[in-house]
C-alpha cells in the first residue's frame, strides 16, 4: 500500500498518508453488526461501511484533507484483506500528475491559460480548507459565533472583488470597441482623400 501511494501522491500527501498508516498498526479494532449494517470500532472512532461498500470514519479525516485516516487504513488492511488503496478514496488533486497540470496551467500564462483547471483547483483546495475550519468551529458556540461572522465578513470582501474585476474586464472590452470603430473612421477618412486626389489629375489631364 504505501508503494502504491508513494508512486501516485505527492511528496507532502505520501508522509501524511504514511504517518496514518504507522499509527494503523497499533490500533485496536472491534467489528460490529446493527440492523444488516456493519460497523467498525476503531479506538474511540467508528468506521462505517456504506452500502457502496465505501468506508467512512467519524473522524471525518477524508473528508477534510482527501487523505485516508488510521482507522479506514486498519480496517482496509486487517478487515478486508485489501492491499491497495481502492481508486474512490485516491482523490485526483493530491496525485503527482494533477499537481502537475495545475502548476504548468498556472505557469503556462504566454503559452496557453485553462480558467476552467485553474478554478477547478482553487475550489478544491478552498472546499479542504472550510470544511475542516466549520468541523472543528462547530464543537463550540464561541468558536461557531467567530467563524460565521467572519464568513459574511469575508463573503462581502469576496463580493466586492469579483464586483471591481467584472467592472474592469466590461471596461476593457469598451475600449476595445472603441478602438475598432477609430480605426474604422481612420481608414474610410484615408479612402475619401484618396477619391479626391484622383479627381484632381483627372482635372488637370483633361486642362492639357
Amino acid at each position: 500500500m504505501l508503494i502504491q501511494v508513494r508512486e501516485v501522491y505527492t511528496k507532502a500527501i505520501f508522509l501524511e498518508f504514511q504517518h496514518q498508516f504507522e499509527q494503523a498498526v497499533e490500533l485496536n479494532m472491534n467489528c460490529v453488526m446493527n440492523d444488516g449494517n456493519i460497523f467498525y470500532s476503531v479506538n474511540m472512532d467508528c468506521v462505517s461501511k456504506e452500502s457502496d461498500n465505501t468506508l467512512s470514519c467519524s473522524c471525518m479525516m477524508f473528508e477534510m484533507k482527501g487523505v485516508l485516516c488510521s482507522h479506514i487504513i486498519k480496517i482496509l488492511i486487517d478487515a478486508l484483506n485489501i492491499k491497495e488503496i481502492p481508486t474512490q478514496y485516491i482523490l485526483k488533486w493530491w496525485t503527482k500528475q494533477a499537481r502537475v497540470e495545475c502548476v504548468q496551467d498556472m505557469q503556462w500564462r504566454e503559452i496557453q491559460e485553462d480558467p476552467k483547471l485553474q478554478q477547478t483547483c482553487r475550489y478544491r483546495l478552498l472546499c479542504s480548507i472550510f470544511t475542516r475550519i466549520s468541523s472543528r468551529a462547530s464543537e463550540s458556540e464561541k468558536a461557531y459565533i467567530l467563524a460565521n461572522e467572519h464568513a459574511i465578513n469575508l463573503t462581502k470582501v469576496v463580493e466586492d472583488i469579483l464586483h471591481v474585476e467584472i467592472a474592469g474586464d466590461n471596461q476593457e472590452k469598451d475600449d476595445g470597441s472603441q478602438n475598432i470603430a477609430t480605426e474604422v473612421d481612420c481608414t474610410q477618412d484615408s479612402n475619401v482623400i484618396k477619391v479626391k486626389g484622383l479627381k484632381k489629375e483627372r482635372n488637370i489631364s483633361w486642362a492639357m
